[in-house]
């Protein structure tokens, strides 16, 4: 009888495990233990995140994203908007992580919190100007995303005549057009779109890289220090056991 006290008292004396499944809602308290689904910021920007009509499918970016997810002991909500409303969202706290290019903005309330993989940005110019360094789009238009930085030459200069898309697909429309003298594209959107829209080569005959640029795992302020911790870790680990260069590498 003693014996059999003594094993309900040490049963009943240690916690009951939650029950809660990893596709369950997150729990108010934020620890590592806790936290069981982030609300990850997703821009409807292809090759980087795909859909077929509304539904997310895949992407080279979803691909970093879902081998992060399974380092980890969390779900991830993938939540759709246009790249700049991403932005917003997590300014505001009301996403909890997003990748994209670093910028200086110093009014923005979220953190980089660490660098993952990037692109190669090239520059496709038409054959009237056939540009081979920056200097040469001087007085000429330039397609680019939306809220996007590319690197501050770009992001800073008056001499470009710089247009703003939300989606690649516009700004390669409009250049396919003539509408602008040139397009910066990171190497995996331009082999992809060349792909998927059946793009004559000739349109991409005149390109020179303008850099690489790392993407950065980017965090609400506020987001538990452990669990920023345990996506850093995962990042990385993802990185060097694929030997990831570039998110080129997931679309090869």
């Amino acid at each position: 009888m003693k014996f059999t006290c003594l094993l309900l008292f040490i049963l009943f004396s240690f916690k009951t495990p939650s029950s809660e499944t990893p596709n369950s809602e997150p729990l108010n308290s934020e620890t590592t233990e806790q936290i069981k689904v982030l609300k990850v910021g997703v821009y409807n920007i292809e090759p980087f995140f795909n859909f077929k009509e509304k539904d997310l499918v895949g992407g080279v970016t979803l691909k970093l994203l879902e081998l992060i997810r399974k380092e980890l002991n969390i779900s991830f909500k993938y939540e759709v908007y246009p790249y700049p409303r991403v932005l917003s969202k997590l300014n505001k706290g009301e996403i909890d992580l997003a990748i994209f290019y670093p910028s200086n903005n110093k009014n923005d309330n979220y953190t980089a919190l660490v660098k993952t993989l990037g692109n190669d940005n090239l520059i496709f110019s038409s054959p009237k100007i056939k540009a081979e360094k920056l200097s040469d789009l001087f007085g000429h238009s330039l397609a680019v995303i939306t809220g996007a930085s590319y690197s501050d030459a770009i992001d800073k200069s008056h001499e470009i005549d710089k247009h703003e898309y939300t989606t690649y697909n516009q700004g390669i429309s409009v250049f396919k057009h003539s509408r602008v003298d040139a397009i910066i594209l990171p190497r995996v959107t331009s082999e992809y779109y060349q792909k998927q829209l059946k793009l004559d080569k000739s349109l991409f005959m005149y390109s020179f890289i303008l850099n690489h640029k790392a993407n950065w795992i980017h965090v609400r302020k506020g987001l538990d220090p452990a669990l920023s911790q345990e996506l850093i870790k995962a990042n990385n680990k993802v990185i060097n056991k694929y030997g990831l260069k570039s998110l080129y590498d997931l679309y090869k």
